[in-house]
């Protein structure tokens, strides 16, 4: 029986409107099963290495374009009312939801004015600065030193820095505020000549050094910089990275962005040229991770991990970074973030990872045009390690002086960051129950109440029972687990 559609004017029988629908539907249905299966691809990108099969890295690069496609299909087949087809796409959107935070961050809080924060945060600022060269092919250094003189990062991570012999650096040095002291290494492994990593720091410097993940694919030196820095009485370890790069040109990107492929009769020769990069590339790029991220994740101290990756958060490399650290971007980042300026502004390859030792209080890519590349600039604070216990021995003050008791106890605050402690002492057969603790770093040491004793069982610490041996005891004390140094 031959189906007919009604003009809506003239009430006429249209089976072209019919037809033109039907046709419709079947260019959807192939374009949907496609985005499906792309979709799939694309989650299973960040678990499979490049150097098994590239081409999951490359749907990590469209990976929005790709989930936005698949929503305006499903869409679409909701307004047609077919859910045979909107129900699947509609469990591979569920699918994505918990990766929209890597590219965009929902912001449902209010804010009022410009946000003030405490004056200890640790300020980083991590910036790939393309060897202090602009657009125009003109030096940024005295643009860039003003730049972050305004911004008074703690520590200043950079990438792409300059070399000696055009004298950027020493100028960069020069216009720089004071205090700043500085790790550099080379990637060609000649001192500092060349394209350079550089940590800076206001903190003190421990220790540093270069991280070289050279190999059959790739041999460049110095993948990434380390540098011990002493925080208050704790040791951070900052890793400022710059990974493997794509190396596609601004050429290839005016050619991929303004569709010339189309048109152009050597296009498979180029495009083949872009894919070949892509893939030598990424493969390079999963051999440095997989180096780096094992060394990453053996550090013993509280960690800072930044730099420019050339990855998206969708992605092999980003998911070996990030792992057991947190994304400054997810924490506190709003609405969506770029860090290339390049291909329509949709890439975030620039990144500040951090350690649970901190908490991320702000977020920032200043919208600033000295490099090929924004900034990261993030607050951070520092948590007091996780309590722990340590067994302190307390003697009779009939044996041990008060003011000695209290010295030593002062320099185990210190030793062991202990906050808050409780000990008992005995004196003329009386047990003391004396409270220590630091405040705003000044000791103090008080008596709280006396101590009921019976057959040796000292009782009233919050309902816990200690047994008193001789004249000397055990107490075990809350202190904080982190670096002890005196």
């Amino acid at each position: 029986m031959e189906r007919w559609v009604y003009d809506s004017d003239s009430g006429r029988p249209g089976r072209r409107r019919g037809l033109f629908v039907w046709l419709l539907d079947v260019a959807f249905a192939v374009v949907t099963a496609l985005v499906a299966l792309l979709l799939l691809f694309m989650y299973l990108a960040p678990y499979v290495s490049p150097d098994a099969s590239w081409v999951f890295s490359v749907l990590g690069l469209v990976a929005p374009v790709i989930y936005v496609s698949g929503l305006v299909l499903f869409l679409y087949w909701v307004i047609r009312w077919r859910w045979g087809y909107a129900s699947p796409m509609l469990v591979l959107l569920l699918l994505g939801v918990p990766k929209i935070s890597l590219y965009y961050k929902i912001d449902t809080l209010r804010h009022y004015g410009e946000p003030v924060y405490d004056r200890s945060a640790l300020k980083v600022m991590a910036y790939n600065v393309r060897m202090f060269y602009g657009d125009d092919g003109r030096s940024t250094v005295d643009s860039l030193a003003a730049f972050v003189n305004r911004y008074d990062p703690d520590i200043l991570c950079i990438e792409e820095f300059s070399d000696l012999a055009r004298g950027a650096t020493m100028r960069f040095d020069s216009l720089i505020a004071p205090g700043y002291r500085r790790a550099v290494y080379s990637r060609d492994g000649e001192g500092t000549a060349g394209v350079a990593l550089a940590v800076y720091s206001k903190l003190r410097i421990l220790a540093s050094g270069a991280v070289d993940c050279v190999n059959d694919v790739d041999t460049t030196r110095a993948t990434a910089v380390w540098a011990d820095l002493r925080l208050d009485r704790d040791t951070v370890r900052v890793f400022c990275n710059h990974l493997r790069s794509t190396h596609i040109k601004s050429s290839d990107s005016d050619y991929l962005m303004n569709y010339r492929f189309l048109t152009d009769t050597a296009s498979h020769e180029k495009l083949h040229s872009i894919l070949s990069r892509l893939r030598y590339n990424s493969i390079s790029r999963s051999h440095q991770v997989d180096s780096l991220s094992q060394l990453i994740a053996a550090t013993p101290h509280a960690r800072i991990v930044c730099g420019d990756f050339n990855d998206t958060p969708l992605s092999y490399t980003y998911r070996l970074m990030s792992r057991g650290l947190q994304d400054a971007f997810r924490e506190k980042g709003r609405g969506f973030s770029h860090t290339y300026r390049g291909f329509y502004n949709t890439f975030r390859i620039d990144y500040v990872l951090v350690s649970d030792d901190f908490e991320v209080l702000s977020y920032e890519v200043p919208s600033v045009e000295f490099s090929d590349h924004h900034p990261v600039f993030v607050r951070l604070k520092y948590r007091l390690p996780v309590a722990s216990y340590c067994k302190l021995t307390v003697f009779e003050c009939k044996t041990v002086r008060r003011h000695k008791l209290v010295n030593t106890l002062k320099e185990g605050f210190r030793k062991y960051r202990i906050l808050e402690c409780k000990i008992v002492f005995k004196c003329k057969r009386i047990y003391f129950l004396f409270i220590g603790c630091i405040f705003e770093n000044t000791f103090d040491f008080r008596c709280k109440n006396k101590l009921s004793v019976n057959k040796g069982i000292i009782k009233g610490l919050d309902s816990e029972e200690i047994s008193c041996r001789k004249e000397l005891f055990l107490l075990s004390v809350p202190y904080y687990k982190g670096e002890h140094s005196s």
